[in-house]
């Protein structure tokens, strides 16, 4: 699981939730990031946040597409 949210203490508290919960996740702090992250590893699933510095969840959820 990718988790892209720019707070940095969400991004975290989410990661960290998912893996006690014994899910692999990792996350990202933009858009642009969680696209690069998303050419180099296979994830199953993003947790995307809409509102992001730079490209907006909206946009990298249609370059994920």
């Amino acid at each position: 699981i990718l988790v892209i949210e720019d707070d940095a203490l969400v991004g975290k508290t989410l990661v960290d939730l998912l893996n006690l919960h014994g899910y692999v996740a990792a996350s990202a702090e933009s858009g642009e990031q969680g696209l690069e992250r998303l050419g180099r590893e296979g994830f199953d699933l993003v947790l995307l946040d809409i509102r992001l510095p730079g490209m907006s969840g909206y946009e990298a959820c249609q370059r994920i597409r």
